[in-house]
């Protein structure tokens, strides 16, 4: 069947062409506003659970299983907040990444939240001289997560978990 030339098609199919345009700026408007997040865990569990809670509107959420696979993710994405487990395999640990990743110009905007299984004052006390905002403990409730990203989105002193 050919489509025959008039003022009517060629209304509509303005129309469906304005339509696409605004709905592909809207994604790209959406996309920019979204608040980037990167998980490091070595578990896959962890980060799975960790992008089940946060894969939103909200948030786009990346994931390394070691630390530098972590800076490279960090240089390439620039998360607005980075949550950094502190035992990581190879070379690199959670506590050098987090340095490496806050002394970088491109990245040091990052907030990191520090993830760890241990409440040792050191790893604490190195985490915050590396850069780290905060800490949250392993086990955690994937709830209690949500709201302490929230907190320092919204510009509110986390609370201590």
């Amino acid at each position: 069947m050919m489509m025959v030339y008039n003022e009517k098609n060629s209304v509509c199919i303005l129309y469906a062409l304005c339509l696409s345009f605004t709905l592909w700026v809207n994604r790209i408007d959406l996309v920019k506003t979204m608040k980037k997040i990167l998980i490091v865990d070595d578990s896959r569990e962890i980060r799975e659970l960790v992008i089940a809670t946060l894969e939103t509107e909200e948030y786009q959420v990346f994931e390394a299983a070691d630390g530098a696979k972590a800076i490279a993710t960090a240089l390439l994405e620039k998360p607005d907040f980075v949550i950094m487990d502190v035992m990581l395999p190879g070379r690199i640990n959670g506590i050098e990444a987090t340095k490496i990743i806050k002394s970088n110009p491109l990245t040091k905007h990052c907030t990191v939240l520090i993830l760890t299984g241990t409440d040792d004052s050191n790893i604490k006390e190195m985490g915050l001289d590396a850069g780290a905002s905060d800490f949250f403990m392993k086990p955690f409730s994937p709830l209690d997560l949500l709201q302490k990203l929230e907190d320092v989105f919204d510009g509110r002193k986390p609370n201590e978990f």
